[in-house]
């Protein structure tokens, strides 16, 4: 715990001392956060200041430079943590641990405001809520399934993390460039599993039998979930600042698979969050949707990586953009060229600015043209949605849309010596509307367990930054290759680890809670309303507010996870019971459960779960013909000991919606209360879906459960 406590402090401090760099040559000197322990202060000290004044004075170097002893001691901490902070040089730290009452340093580093961001954007802060009050995820253990990981990656430092928890059984395996020495305190676990790819794949060259990442993309998701904190981080300059994961505190374990396989997350409990898919954003696309996961979908953020085309005449127009290279902002003539389908004159043009439009000669023709004339730069004009796949462009390029290439071809038109520049490395904070449900995430319902309403949740994974492979190409171009520590991805993959960072938050808060309580209580505290204060919306469509089944029950927020109030919790009973309610043969359900036997005493495809789905899609019934559908749950109260709940409804189109009782009073804590949630309507809904929500609310409003209500028509097809 000391060292989460240490690591609230790095983030208050910022490093101010500038000098320090270049007037000590002798022995350089950083500082350094200091946990000691409270109970060994002598006597004879009136304060802990003065002890730590002492401390600081007995181990001062008099060969190193200035500072002097007197402002060497930074900061003295009897609150979050008993300890200082000071300038310290080697020969110092090494004299410190050898005092009474020293416990544990850790190096200080400044903490930007700007940072590679999606923590600070889902609410995280160093001095309240989730991080603070769960240690960062101390003690707990997050394995992810993936591409390996790259060991020396900053990400998986150990500074200032606990020791390994003893009832860690796993292994650090040997291999290809990867031995046991490469796991820590933070790595303590990495396995390769490559007998069953090598088996149908005999002709292939495993080049890394190890749990080396040679693709990047377990580092990147290992280090999204639990990546200790990392300064200077960048993607060639956009997105600069210091990155983290969600839990920088808890421990990982890489399970490396060579084949092709749905990313996987799971802190030990177990609770697993799975990636939804990339298949969106049609209905029934989802993939990974089994009742025990918590199924997740990908969402954007309030931060855009952009440039800047600037005219002659000062009007600057912003398009996105992550082209990595340099670029001279100094203006340059500009030449507009149509259809840029002429190499002639592309080649006459090199030392320009050259302005095409999208017209007979498809976009990726003129983009090919462009790049093999070797110009100065370009200006492509399109309606066209532009992908990454354009705007992680390998030559400086400006993709705008259709009103601003109106501006740029009038300016030349107007000009009689048209010019512009191009910036890059632009990174904005704070964009709006976010978070939006972005149009590749996979969409519910699930076909293979249509009972459950799937995706669960909502997380960024929308041009995510984090650590990545120095084997693997950020970006491959024609001609060149960029390789970098830090790369930036887009995928429900990206969404996945947020939500295993958070439940290794939870769990370090609530140790004793299953993973169907820690699911819980993430879904019912998400946020609905984007920072517009609107509900969230779909990307495609902007106009249009977002459904459970594009997002679950809305967007993760940490905070509120670790205090919900109540929890839908499940047995691996109820699990079995939901599988037998499916008809699933025996043999079938013990491959599932990989249990010899099984009962099912009581067959129910209504599962105790925090979200509810029925189907109005009976097509041959007559307009006038109704269904009624009950579900039952039971709600664990983990909040105040005496405490009532009431049931807040919110309408549905078109359905008759009653819930009884509508209030739920506990007595103590820990005890469960049961009602019913009944939706009536027609046989045949017209609508695809609605929706709507349940909400319980603490009768003091500290506590809102809130889980999503889907009906809906979609039929889907036999899985």
């Amino acid at each position: 715990m000391a060292s989460a406590n240490v690591l609230k402090i790095l983030c208050f401090i910022t490093f101010a001392i500038s000098y320090l760099t270049s007037n000590y040559s002798a022995q350089s000197a950083d500082t350094y956060i200091v946990h000691m322990d409270s109970s060994a202060m002598p006597k004879p000290f009136s304060s802990h200041h003065t002890w730590f004044s002492a401390i600081v004075a007995a181990i001062s170097d008099d060969s190193a430079p200035p500072p002097t002893t007197t402002n060497k001691l930074i900061y003295s901490y009897t609150s979050s943590i008993h300890g200082f902070s000071a300038i310290l040089t080697p020969s110092e730290l090494e004299s410190l641990k050898n005092t009474p009452g020293y416990l544990s340093y850790t190096p200080d580093f400044p903490l930007k405001l700007h940072t590679t961001h999606t923590p600070q954007f889902l609410g995280l802060s160093c001095d309240h809520g989730a991080w603070p009050a769960s240690s960062y995820g101390d003690g707990v253990i997050i394995g992810v399934v993936d591409t390996g990981v790259w060991p020396e990656s900053e990400s998986l430092k150990d500074n200032g993390m606990s020791e390994v928890p003893a009832r860690w059984k796993g292994e650090c395996e040997t291999g290809t460039q990867f031995n046991s020495s490469l796991c820590n305190k933070k790595l303590i676990g990495a396995r390769f599993f490559n007998k069953g790819f090598t088996a149908n794949s005999p002709n292939s060259n495993t080049v890394m039998s190890s749990c080396r990442d040679t693709d990047g993309h377990g580092t990147h998701t290992s280090s999204t979930a639990a990546g200790s904190f990392v300064n200077g981080a960048s993607y060639f300059g956009y997105g600069s600042g210091v990155a983290s994961g969600l839990a920088p505190r808890a421990h990982l374990a890489m399970y490396k698979v060579v084949w092709k396989l749905g990313q996987v997350y799971s802190s030990d409990g177990i609770f697993v969050a799975a990636s939804a898919g990339n298949s969106g954003p049609l209905f029934g696309t989802i993939e990974n949707g089994a009742p025990w996961l918590v199924t997740v979908g990908a969402g954007t953020i309030d931060r855009e990586f952009h440039g800047v085309l600037t005219l002659g005449d000062g009007v600057r127009i912003s398009f996105p953009s992550l082209y990595p290279g340099d670029c001279s902002p100094k203006a340059k003539p500009l030449v507009f060229l149509d259809g840029c389908e002429s190499m002639a004159i592309l080649e006459r043009v090199q030392d320009k600015i050259v302005v095409c439009r999208d017209g007979l000669m498809s976009l990726d023709d003129q983009i090919d043209n462009v790049r093999n004339s070797k110009v100065l730069a370009a200006v492509f004009i399109s309606n066209f949605s532009f992908s990454d796949f354009y705007t992680r462009s390998e030559f400086p390029a400006a993709f705008i849309g259709i009103m601003d290439g109106k501006t740029v071809i009038d300016y030349i038109n107007k000009s009689s010596d048209p010019r512009g520049s191009t910036e890059f490395q632009k990174t904005a904070l704070g964009t709006k509307p976010a978070p939006k449900v972005d149009a590749y995430s996979s969409r519910g319902p699930f076909a293979y367990c249509p009972s459950v309403l799937k995706p669960d949740i909502l997380a960024p994974g929308t041009s995510v930054l984090a650590s990545w492979s120095p084997l693997s190409p950020v970006f491959a171009g024609h001609d060149r290759q960029w390789f970098g520590s830090f790369n930036i991805l887009s995928g429900t993959s990206m969404a996945a680890p947020h939500v295993a960072g958070v439940a290794a938050l939870v769990r370090a808060a609530h140790p004793d809670w299953s993973p169907a309580a820690i699911r819980s209580a993430i879904m019912t505290t998400t946020d609905s309303m984007d920072n517009t204060m609107n509900p969230i919306k779909n990307n495609l469509n902007l106009n249009s507010p977002a459904t459970p089944l594009d997002m679950g029950a809305g967007h993760i927020n940490p905070n509120k996870a670790l205090e919900p109030g109540l929890i839908y919790n499940a047995t691996a009973q109820d699990y079995i019971n939901l599988l037998c309610g499916m008809k699933l043969t025996k043999r079938e359900i013990q491959v599932i459960t990989r249990a010899s036997s099984h009962k099912c005493l009581n067959p129910s495809l209504d599962l105790n779960y925090p979200s509810f789905i029925a189907y109005f899609n009976d097509v041959g019934s007559s307009p006038n013909e109704q269904i009624v559908q009950v579900f039952s749950r039971t709600l664990t109260n983990v909040g105040e000991g005496g405490s009532s709940y009431t049931a807040k409804l919110t309408p549905m189109e078109g359905l008759k919606v009653k819930v009884e009782p509508r209030k739920l009073v506990f007595s103590h804590k820990y005890e469960k209360l049961s009602y019913k949630l009944t939706l009536e309507g027609p046989k045949w809904m017209k609508e695809d879906v609605v929706h709507g929500h349940l909400s319980w609310v603490s009768s003091d409003g500290k506590y809102v459960v809130r889980s999503p209500i889907v009906a809906t028509s979609i039929i889907l097809d036999d899985p």
